[in-house]
């Protein structure tokens, strides 16, 4: 942990219905909801004086001829592939780091349900918006687009899977002792705060701390965990604002102030107590020399030669789009599981691709679980943020953190994680329109991670749209305990929402918010897309592209069982340490 001084079929348009059921939606979220914006107009610009802005300006990409490394994409794996990189290239090196969507800094994020839906898109080509649910076909996935990545917009809950899961579908050389010191080295640059508990937790924490005592004696029941996550959290912030603090990270000043537990996490936390990407690792690449653009979409990549590349793509300006072509001698793709498996699909005439590509994709079993009149208040839905008051006082007055709790049942045969989970303010709309009879603050929601199946498959339709098959279907056995165990064990009264509780739905198409896999690791390239230092192999020569490497969730060859980010940044810790110790790339480092 840093040390701290005071001071996210083929496809299709959403159809008609959809957006008249979304139109509805927003209806809902009128008049004073669409007016809350002016309520931050008062810590916005305090908060864009605690943190600084990284990136570089977009006319001098314009100009440029090109680099010796490009990193495309700033989230964990291109964000750590480009620190790891830059702290270790010998001077006069030149690289960049290229992301879509636009930068975002505390104050700027929607919280109201009208300023979320201006900032989501839901058709046709990637805008520079802050989130993007893109329908595939076979399902959808909610990601995160802005510097920073997914960090932006997920709950921040570091956890380390189990070492039975790297057992199988790995590469040989990548067990759960290999990963150890880069999970280890991960965890300290992301900073992890414990989540609290006692008279300090939120009351949903006591919600499945209770719940967890009356399923203790349940087979493959391991226990209550209070979350560990990259969310600033102090004992010290109850009842009043508590005070921004610089953590020096790896040399790199990041000024964060602690949360207020407002509930608003996944829809990007306004008052800076996120660690994200943007406060961890690109402050890092920036320290050292990198150079970071907001707002070019690479669309292609061209093989020249044994190592140089074309990077077609475009930039986007004030509304304008650009074509931008950069040349390098060392490519990391880190686009996202999305963006990487799209990118490389795109490349194929080309580049010489495995087989796998597109492979071994799941969406790691995510799962949504609610229920209705639980025996107490619980308050699944954020309040917004205020920089003029800290925690409240009083525990139901809060909403917590995004998630902060478990209860883990990975020792059952058919294993799964159960998390609390509240929504964003600005989802609240949406919970009256599918539940117009709850009651808000009564209604207690879980994210379940189980099992996946590895026979998901992405692929380009012909009109060169992503699109999916995700054949998951969460086990009968797991839905039947939850049904049983959740309405019974609790509350008699208690109900479940919905017809859809346990297929996490949105128009019809099944959801992930955790998409991994479609470029695998293996140990040839009829086992995966890259090598277990991630590179890209060659098809033709059984070899690899040399100096193309892929770091993200794309390479994640199974489900976790676990929210992914942290294996994902520890594997790209270790991709990084593959790139930097290889002889043949070491015309850039010292």
């Amino acid at each position: 942990m840093g040390t701290e001084n005071d001071s996210q079929d083929t496809q299709r348009p959403v159809s008609r219905r959809d957006a008249i059921r979304y139109s509805s939606v927003a209806g809902l979220a009128g008049g004073s909801y669409l007016d809350q914006a002016s309520n931050r107009a008062s810590h916005a610009s305090t908060a864009r004086q605690n943190y600084q802005t990284l990136a570089d300006d977009i006319d001098e990409l314009g100009t440029a001829p090109g680099f010796d490394i490009v990193v495309i994409g700033s989230g964990y794996g291109g964000s750590i592939m480009a620190a790891r990189i830059a702290q270790a290239m010998k001077r006069g090196t030149s690289m960049c780091v290229v992301e879509m969507g636009k930068e975002w800094v505390p104050g700027d994020f929607p919280e109201t349900m009208g300023e979320s839906i201006r900032e989501t898109t839901l058709a046709g080509p990637p805008k520079q918006k802050l989130l993007e649910l893109k329908h595939m076909g076979g399902c959808s996935v909610l990601r995160g687009i802005g510097l920073g990545g997914g960090s932006l917009i997920n709950a921040s809950v570091a956890i380390r899977p189990d070492d039975e899961i790297f057992e199988k579908n790995w590469p040989t050389c990548m067990t759960g002792r290999s990963l150890d010191k880069y999970f280890t080295r991960a965890s300290r640059t992301l900073r992890l705060f414990k989540s609290f508990d006692g008279e300090n937790s939120s009351p949903k924490m006591d919600f499945m701390e209770d719940l967890g005592r009356k399923v203790s004696g349940s087979t493959g029941y391991r226990g209550y965990q209070r979350l560990d996550l990259t969310t600033y959290v102090t004992k010290d912030n109850i009842g009043r604002r508590g005070r921004t603090r610089t953590f020096h990270n790896e040399g790199a000043p990041v000024k964060q102030a602690p949360s207020t537990l407002h509930g608003n996490c996944m829809n990007g936390d306004n008052t800076g107590a996120k660690n994200t990407t943007a406060t961890s690792y690109l402050p890092i690449a920036k320290k050292h020399g990198a150079k970071i653009f907001s707002g070019y979409r690479a669309t292609q990549i061209e093989k020249l030669g044994e190592r140089d590349y074309l990077i077609h793509g475009e930039m986007l300006k004030e509304g304008r789009r650009y074509s931008k072509t950069i040349r390098a001698s060392y490519v990391v793709v880190s686009a996202g599981t999305i963006g990487t498996n799209e990118l490389l699909m795109q490349s194929t005439g080309s580049l010489a691709i495995s087989a796998m590509l597109g492979k071994r994709f799941n969406g790691n079993g995510d799962t949504l679980a609610m229920v209705n009149h639980a025996d107490r208040r619980i308050n699944p839905v954020g309040f917004g943020t205020s920089q003029s008051q800290g925690i409240p006082a009083r525990k139901d007055d809060r909403a917590g953190l995004g998630i902060q709790s478990a209860l883990d049942f990975r020792g059952r045969k058919d294993p799964f994680l159960l998390e609390d989970l509240t929504y964003p303010k600005a989802v609240s709309a949406y919970l009256q329109l599918i539940n117009p009879m709850a009651k808000p603050e009564q209604m207690m929601s879980f994210l379940i991670m189980s099992k996946d199946t590895l026979d998901g498959e992405l692929s380009m339709s012909r009109t060169g749209q992503l699109k999916a098959k995700w054949p998951f279907d969460i086990p009968k056995s797991t839905v039947d305990f939850l049904r049983s165990h959740l309405t019974n064990s609790i509350d008699d009264r208690m109900q479940f929402v919905g017809r859809g509780v346990f297929d996490m739905q949105v128009f019809g198409r099944r959801i992930t918010a955790h998409p991994l896999g479609g470029a695998p690791m293996g140990d040839s390239p009829d086992q995966g897309v890259v090598d277990a230092k991630g590179r890209l192999y060659n098809a033709k020569t059984g070899g690899v592209h040399r100096g193309l490497y892929v770091a993200d969730g794309s390479v994640i060859p199974t489900c976790l069982l676990a929210n992914p980010f942290l294996t994902i940044s520890a594997v790209s810790e270790w991709i990084a340490q593959g790139f930097i110790q290889d002889p043949s790339n070491s015309e850039v480092f010292a």
